[in-house]
C-alpha cells in the first residue's frame, strides 16, 4: 500500500465538487445505510480528517481551529444563498490533510519499507476510502452518477479489507487485502467496496 498524494488530492477535489451542489435540504436528508443526515456524515468525515492530520503530522490540527465547523449547525451556516459554501469548508480541511501526509512522507521518504512508512500508507488508504465512500453518499443524495477510477477503487477495497482494524473506515473487516490478479475483477472493485459497507446488495 503506497502513500499517493495525487490520489488523495484528486479524491478530495472530486468530493468538494459534489459538495458544491448540495443544498440545505440535502444536508438534512437521511442517507442509507447510515440513517443519519448527509450534513452529519460530512462533518464526521471532516473531523476524521482532523484526527488523521494530527496523527500523521507533528503540527496536527484541532477541530476548534478557524475554518473547521464544530457542529452541523456551523456546517449549514457555511452555505451561501446560491447553495455553495460547504465545499469551501471541506476543501480547507482537505488541504490540511494533504499537507499533513506530505510532511509525513517527507519524514519517511528515505525509508519506504519502514514501520513508519507502512503506518503512513495505512492511514492514507483509510483516508482515501472514507473520502470516496462519502463521495458516493453525496452523489446518491444528489441523484448523480459517481464511479472512481480503477486505481482509486483498489485503494478503497484494500483499505476496507486490511487486517489493520484500528483505523479502518466503516465496514472494514479482516479479510486479506485483494489486488489486481485476485478473484475480484478491476470493474468489480468499487462495487465490492460498496457491498462491504452495506451500500450495495
Amino acid at each position: 500500500m503506497d502513500t499517493d498524494l495525487a490520489i488523495l488530492h484528486d479524491t478530495t477535489e472530486e468530493l468538494a465538487a459534489y459538495l458544491s451542489e448540495v443544498t440545505l435540504a440535502e444536508l438534512r436528508r437521511l442517507v442509507e445505510p447510515h440513517g443519519r443526515p448527509l450534513g452529519a456524515l460530512t462533518l464526521d468525515l471532516m473531523h476524521d480528517h482532523v484526527r488523521t492530520a494530527a496523527t500523521v503530522s507533528d503540527a496536527g490540527m484541532q477541530p476548534s481551529e478557524p475554518g473547521v465547523p464544530a457542529t452541523t449547525a456551523e456546517l449549514e451556516a457555511s452555505l451561501n444563498p446560491d447553495g455553495t459554501g460547504v465545499e469551501s469548508a471541506y476543501r480547507r480541511v482537505g488541504r490540511r490533510l494533504e499537507h499533513a501526509f506530505a510532511e509525513g512522507q517527507a519524514r519517511t521518504g528515505r525509508e519506504p519499507g519502514s514501520a513508519q512508512a507502512l503506518h503512513l500508507a495505512r492511514h492514507h488508504g483509510h483516508a482515501v476510502a472514507g473520502i470516496v465512500l462519502h463521495t458516493w453518499d453525496v452523489a446518491q443524495t444528489l441523484r448523480l452518477p459517481y464511479q472512481p477510477t480503477t486505481p482509486v477503487a483498489w485503494v478503497v477495497l484494500r483499505a476496507l479489507t486490511s487486517t489493520d482494524r484500528e483505523h479502518g473506515p466503516d465496514g472494514a473487516n479482516a479479510d486479506p487485502a485483494p489486488g489486481p490478479g485476485s478473484a475480484v475483477l478491476d470493474g468489480e472493485a468499487f462495487r465490492s467496496a460498496l457491498q462491504l459497507t452495506g451500500r450495495a446488495a
